[in-house]
């Protein structure tokens, strides 16, 4: 589904959580690098501010992240509320069976309508 060069919306959220952590991180070196992890955290917790609901709804959605370990328990449980709120919201969805006759034409028949569910695996 995505390739390195081309990473889907779901690797955001984790990749942001790491290089906060990391950011925060207090070592023993010197005061400048203090102050450089300083200054890259204050910047990276300004991003995706306004997308935070959104990477954490796709990161819950790929299998990789379904867990959301880079979450505290209660916005790992909002994303799976939000989730299920959306689902259950979703309409039945349409489909239809396309036959074609020998001369090359095709027929749409309507089936029935189908519902979709959404079951998250915590």
């Amino acid at each position: 589904m995505s390739e390195e060069k081309s990473p889907t919306l779901s690797v955001i959220a984790p990749l942001h959580a790491q290089l906060l952590a990391e950011m925060n991180k207090v070592t023993r070196k010197s005061t400048m690098i203090k102050l450089l992890k300083t200054a890259a955290h204050n910047n990276l917790k300004s991003r995706y501010v306004m997308l935070k609901d959104k990477l954490y709804v796709a990161s819950a959605l790929d299998p990789r992240f379904k867990a959301l370990p880079f979450l505290t328990d209660e916005a790992r449980d909002n994303t799976f509320s939000r989730l299920v709120t959306e689902a259950a919201g979703l309409e039945p969805v349409e489909a239809s069976n396309q036959q074609s006759d020998g001369d090359g034409a095709e027929h749409i028949e309507p089936v029935e309508k189908k519902t979709t569910a959404l079951i998250l695996l915590k």
